[in-house]
């Protein structure tokens, strides 16, 4: 949980955090992961209130990566009452073994409270076949195209941090669009030295922020930007990143993702 949709959920993490706990049920246990402490302490307050169970994935389950790599991660999952062994999950980033941990502590749940058990096997099968399109979602291998909906100062965080890890000197061009209600300036930081190249581009909505002042973040930030359609942005992008031996990431909106996804249909 991050600050987002600020003029409709609120202008702090613990008052994001009470609306997103709407999704509560009295006597219904919660399953809670991946949170600052002023977000879980929301969380615990509400669950103690509607009389719900919490079960806090890092104190439920163990998830290690053994190995990375652009066609998905080797994880080793356990938990107080299995051991899963290895597993492929197919999801990219540091952050998708917590995920996958708040996804096993919630099927560990549902047996508890409703008696319905998911086989180990299945667990094992389902994990090895998840897609998630727009989440780091890998284009192409050469160069390497990435396409990320993240979309939030949170989001890019997560996703500055999955770039190091899978291209650590790589120079990184980025495709970026925004919508105007999101905070441009909290967003790009966390790709400081990480971005060398950006392309601003405008999204098909309404919302889009406006493609000069995209252009104008990604100066200040010190790169070198160029405004283009996305069309013209994906094209010149991977250009570069041949050129350079560097990677793209496309990243900023859900509506970029949407278009992007697309254009690559159409394109292969």
């Amino acid at each position: 949980i991050s600050l987002e949709h600020t003029k409709y959920l609120g202008t702090d993490i613990e008052s994001v955090t009470g609306e997103k706990c709407g999704i509560i049920k009295p006597g219904r246990p919660v399953v809670a992961a991946g949170m600052e402490e002023q977000a879980i302490d929301v969380v615990r307050r509400v669950a103690r209130e509607r009389g719900c169970p919490l079960i806090e994935v890092s104190e439920a389950v163990n998830v290690s990566a053994a190995s990375v790599g652009l066609k998905g991660q080797k994880v080793k999952v356990e938990t107080g009452a299995t051991s899963y062994g290895a597993l492929t999950l197919p999801l990219l980033g540091r952050h998708q073994l917590g995920n996958l941990a708040t996804a096993v502590a919630a099927i560990e749940a549902l047996d508890e409270a409703a008696g319905i058990s998911v086989p180990e096997d299945a667990v094992k099968k389902g994990v090895g076949a998840v897609s998630w399109p727009g989440r780091f979602q890998v284009l192409k291998e050469s160069p390497p195209m990435i396409l990320d909906g993240a979309h939030n100062p949170g989001g890019a965080a997560v996703l500055a941090d999955t770039l190091k890890q899978l291209f650590k000197r790589k120079p990184i061009g980025l495709v970026f669009g925004m919508c105007d209600d999101k905070d441009i300036r909290s967003y790009l930081k966390p790709f400081g030295k990480l971005v060398k190249r950006m392309w601003a581009v405008p999204l098909k909505t309404a919302r889009s922020l406006s493609v000069t002042a995209v252009a104008s973040a990604g100066g200040a930030m010190g790169w070198t930007v160029s405004e283009a359609t996305v069309s013209e942005a994906l094209g010149e992008a991977e250009t570069w990143a041949k050129q350079e031996n560097g990677a793209v990431c496309i990243a900023g909106s859900l509506f970029l993702v949407g278009e992007v996804l697309e254009i690559w249909r159409n394109r292969t």
